[in-house]
């Protein structure tokens, strides 16, 4: 630096990088905090995809539509949300005392409802822990006695510094363990997955962590011709944007036993409020979304085919899937198989010179897997693995073979 430049201004701007919870809030219309790098990037979008302020509207209203929906309860979901984890939840609403923040739509619903808000932006975490400081002071009359009317302080929502990728982190913050009870379900928000660099492996880890019969929402960006230069846009900015169709942010969920009805749809089709006077005037919305719900030991095929695979994959047996099924170790098998999961055999079979086409020929034509089993001096379980793997229907216990069949399987019709 030369005497002539001066001191470097230490107030400047210059430099700081983009980050997507200033850009949408410019997409949103509010114009209060940004710095010019956030501007660049909001105006480059508009001016590629001119609707992308629209699906920043769209997607805030279904977060406020989805949170008032499931905390509600109805006879699809059964219960409502009482305990809720936002992530990636970036600046509050500009308008905060207005009741627009989420944790106050899920209270107007139902007033046990608690929120932990998330994000790892040290910036939008300070935003955050200033403005729900009056969530915490909140009373509620308890029972009186002679001294007059106890009060107990309500906590109503509680902001950490934590991003979306690491649920151990989210879970054992103080934060989490004052507003929320981890042995309960808990609904998990998780807007804009289309900037994670593998949301399949985020979403995997938030399914494990998570305790039986939690959710999890995701909005996603849509792979279309409509939104190729945005996401270039944005990925120039941010470094990941990938949008994904419907099939593949589906296949994102694979670890999450059911996708609630009506699966993978643009944001305005999920179980919508009534649609508006002119339905012709809403642009087409290219931000998909989807609900998945853990529910790991319910009635028979509830369980997806998806997470029986992986649960094999990782070394539970057969029995224990099974039984988390509440299904039989045939159907386990059944299911596996058309995940294309190799079996993992007991015991191999002496040789005997029959083959899986052949046994299961065998079966079809009546045989038993007692017969079959004595055919080949194998194990019962092997015999059923090898027709299960040949695509084979295994019939009820107590049928009885044909004659024909009987003389087949011990080698009568055998070239």
């Amino acid at each position: 630096m030369t005497a002539m430049e001066g001191p470097a201004d230490p107030f400047s701007t210059d430099g700081v990088p983009a980050r997507w919870g200033f850009v949408r809030q410019l997409l949103l219309g509010n114009s209060k905090d940004y710095y010019p790098a956030d501007l660049d990037v909001a105006q480059r979008a508009l001016a590629v995809a001119p609707d992308a302020a629209t699906w920043a509207w769209q997607e805030r209203a279904f977060l406020h539509h989805i949170v008032g929906y499931l905390a509600h309860g109805n006879a699809t979901y059964r219960r409502g949300t009482t305990q809720l984890i936002y992530l990636g939840c970036g600046l509050p609403e500009p308008n905060w005392r207005c009741g627009d923040q989420l944790h106050h739509i899920a209270r107007r619903e139902d007033p046990r409802a608690r929120v932990l808000y998330a994000d790892p932006d040290a910036t939008f975490a300070t935003y955050g822990r200033a403005l729900t400081a009056e969530a915490e002071v909140t009373k509620i009359p308890t029972r009186g006695d002679d001294h007059g009317t106890c009060v107990e302080t309500d906590v109503l929502a509680k902001v950490i510094e934590a991003g979306p990728d690491d649920p151990a982190q989210v879970l054992n913050a103080p934060e989490a363990r004052a507003v929320l009870d981890l042995a309960q379900p808990i609904d998990v928000l998780l807007p804009a997955a289309h900037f994670l660099s593998d949301p399949a492996a985020v979403l995997d880890r938030w399914a494990d962590a998570l305790p039986d019969g939690s959710r999890i929402m995701i909005t996603h960006l849509e792979q279309h011709e409509d939104t190729a230069e945005v996401a270039q846009v944005y990925r120039d900015a941010f470094g990941v944007c990938s949008p994904r169709s419907a099939d593949e942010v589906a296949d994102l969920l694979a670890g999450y036993d059911l996708l609630l009805d009506p699966g993978v749809v643009p944001l305005p089709d999920w179980r919508p409020p009534p649609l508006p006077e002119d339905p012709a005037r809403v642009p087409v919305c290219r931000i998909l979304c989807a609900v998945g719900q853990l529910k790991r030991t319910v009635r028979a095929g509830l369980l997806s085919d998806q997470h029986l695979a992986r649960r094999y994959r990782e070394g539970e047996s057969l029995r224990t899937l099974a039984q988390a099924a509440t299904s039989s170790k045939e159907t386990v098998r059944r299911r596996l198989h058309r995940q294309g999961v190799q079996m993992r055999a007991k015991k191999q079979p002496p040789p005997s010179g029959l083959s899986a086409e052949r046994l299961a020929a065998l079966y079809i034509q009546g045989a038993t897997l007692k017969e079959l089993k004595g055919l080949s001096g194998a194990s019962y379980g092997w015999v059923r693995a090898q027709l299960v793997e040949q695509g084979v229907e295994l019939r009820s216990r107590g049928y009885k073979s044909r004659p024909s069949a009987r003389s087949s399987a011990t080698g009568g019709d055998q070239p």
